[in-house]
């Protein structure tokens, strides 16, 4: 068992010999920042494989996939904010 503290949050995972890697399986960072997006879409896909490039979506300023070293499938994303500006992506009605 391996335990991450990625800032105040502690990921935790551990390896199963003999196991085929999860591929339909993907853990989502969601970050403050188009360059924080940047920078964390470009450290995991060292030694990695980029799946998406990271890209402006309408959902997000800033979403990419990649699968890192190890076989780990990762989604990151800057969301766009709301027209209201609250975080909900509920428009003003």
């Amino acid at each position: 068992m391996r335990a991450f503290r990625l800032a105040t949050l502690e990921l935790m995972a551990a390896d199963i010999p003999n196991a085929e890697p999860m591929r339909s399986a993907y853990l989502t960072l969601s970050v403050d920042s188009d360059i924080e997006a940047e920078r964390i879409v470009a450290a995991l896909s060292d030694g990695g494989q980029v799946l998406l490039p990271i890209q402006e979506t309408f959902f997000a300023s800033r979403f990419g996939q990649v699968r890192d070293r190890f076989g780990i499938n990762w989604m990151i994303l800057h969301e766009r904010q709301s027209p209201r500006g609250d975080g909900s992506g509920n428009p003003r009605l």
